[in-house]
């Protein structure tokens, strides 16, 4: 360690201390450096800083520290928080600093990291590595800009920083008698809470709304930094209803129009706070915004639908509200499964017949049965209650909800949709056929890994994807009232009178 005794009996510089851990720059506005005279005045004399010298500054990266260490500029045996390593750090050589005199010293701390003059980079950016550690070498006395350019997912950056190299040794505690060139600092980073998204849509099909929430948290934003940008964007897919979904912003403590504005446009909805709600957000605050959306019919019938958003803040270095300081955050992808059964109505010899009906009726029973026929679990999809098989004797029932997958977070945890099967009924029979006598079971299962749907298989009869109606076998019974039944009743009269007339001849 590099270090100069002072030659000169001096009020020395608190400012010219340490990095602090990425909380607040250097160089408090109130120190003073030189002598006291006995008028009361103060002597600027000449530094005892060697300007021919050189120093280091090697920085132990932090995460989450539990406390914070004092601005000594040593090393710290055990520094507080977890080593982060792929942090970006930049040095910058401040050009409007001299610490070759008491006077230069004592203007330099007043410095800010707003005030201080960015000079060109040091080295290019540093990287810190499974430590922590990043370090530059080689540092000629002066003032130096620290900036965190990098930093790693889920961290918010550490505050910039000013450094002096040298600073005064032990000055905090026992009073400084040495400068110190090698400098060693702690710069920390608070872990940021990742957005999230899920999606509630357990039981909804094509036609329904379903609902999502976007839950976001607030950065943790120090001293020094600032907070300018809040915001919240949800681009929906193409099957959703962006322009007439509903959004609303929880906590309600923030009012919509006064400390935020929703927007729309085409799919993309904007949920950006004003000036005064970003002013009213606090470190570590959770804000959620939900979307409720229809999804539309004939645009997704089956497969996934998708759905991520973004959060979206500024870099807290900077007060700079545009594009260049914005740091976007996404949510993990969530996805609704919707899938589609085909069959075909056929007679007994495999011809086609026209004009069945059928509606679908959601289940949990371990097996579907005529009492699952109930008008509350009965199902509308892609804006039909009832499908009739057409001229090729086809049905196609699209837009149900598949049954395995409901309900999915960002996390990738779900939940079986609201019915585990579906019970098909067939409704009315084509002329001159039978109606099925019991329900048909059915079941559409997604995989996440290839983002469809599968049908379990609809069968009557021997061949697979073929419902088979049998022709009409009641009894051929003449009708009440018809000419069979007067037939009869006539016929009956005449035997009844014969056997009277037969009677009667014999009694005489």
């Amino acid at each position: 360690m590099k270090n100069h005794s002072l030659a000169v009996r001096s009020v020395t510089v608190a400012a010219a201390a340490a990095l602090t851990l990425g909380i607040a720059p250097f160089a408090p506005a109130d120190a003073q450096v030189g002598v006291v005279r006995e008028d009361g005045g103060v002597h600027v004399s000449d530094s005892t800083i060697d300007t021919s010298a050189t120093g280091t500054l090697t920085i132990f990266k932090r995460a989450n520290p539990a406390s914070t260490q004092a601005p000594t500029g040593e090393v710290v045996a055990q520094a507080p928080g977890d080593a982060l390593a792929g942090a970006g750090f930049t040095l910058y050589k401040v050009t409007n600093a001299d610490l070759s005199t008491n006077a230069g010293i004592a203007a330099a701390s007043n410095l800010t990291v707003t005030t201080a003059k960015q000079g060109t980079p040091v080295a290019g950016e540093k990287i810190t590595d499974a430590q922590g550690k990043a370090n530059w070498d080689n540092l000629p006395v002066g003032v130096y800009l620290l900036k965190e350019t990098t930093t790693p997912a889920g961290y918010s950056p550490a505050a910039d920083s000013l450094v002096f190299i040298p600073m005064t040794r032990e000055n905090a505690t026992n009073g400084g008698t040495q400068w110190l060139y090698d400098i060693t600092a702690y710069p920390k980073n608070t872990s940021q809470q990742q957005p999230e998204k899920k999606v509630e849509d357990s039981g909804k099909n094509v036609g329904d709304t379903v609902k999502y929430t976007i839950d976001t948290w607030a950065q943790t934003v120090r001293e020094g930094q600032y907070r300018t940008i809040y915001r919240i964007e949800d681009t929906l897919d193409k099957a959703l209803d962006a322009e007439n979904a509903k959004v609303t912003v929880t906590p309600n403590t923030f009012t919509q129009g006064t400390d935020y504005t929703v927007t729309k446009n085409g799919q993309n909805i904007v949920v950006e706070f004003t000036d005064a709600g970003v002013a009213k957000i606090q470190n570590g605050q959770q804000i959620s915004a939900t979307i409720e959306a229809k999804v539309k019919e004939n645009v997704l019938t089956d497969g996934a639908l998708k759905n991520k958003a973004r959060q979206i803040q500024n870099n807290p270095n900077s007060n700079q509200k545009t594009k260049e300081n914005e740091t976007p955050n996404d949510t993990p992808e969530v996805k609704t499964y919707y899938g589609k059964i085909n069959f075909k109505k056929v007679d007994g010899d495999r011809k086609a017949l026209q004009g069945a009906e059928f509606q679908v009726y959601g289940t949990n029973e371990a097996t579907c049965s005529n009492a699952d026929a109930n008008k509350d679990a009965r199902q509308t999809a892609n804006g039909k209650d009832t499908w009739t098989s057409g001229q090729d004797g086809t049905v196609t029932i699209e837009g149900l909800h598949a049954n395995n997958i409901a309900n999915m977070d960002s996390k990738g945890n779900t939940t079986p949709n609201k019915y585990t099967k579906y019970c098909l009924f067939e409704t009315k029979s084509p002329s001159g056929f039978e109606l099925l006598a019991e329900p048909l079971e059915f079941t559409l299962t997604a995989s996440t890994d290839t983002n469809t749907v599968t049908a379990s298989e609809i069968k009557v009869g021997n061949n697979a994807g073929e419902v088979v109606n049998l022709k009409d076998t009641t009894p051929k019974l003449p009708l009440t009232g018809g000419m069979g039944i007067g037939l009869l009743a006539l016929l009956g009269g005449l035997i009844i009178a014969a056997g009277a007339f037969a009677a009667k001849r014999r009694s005489a």
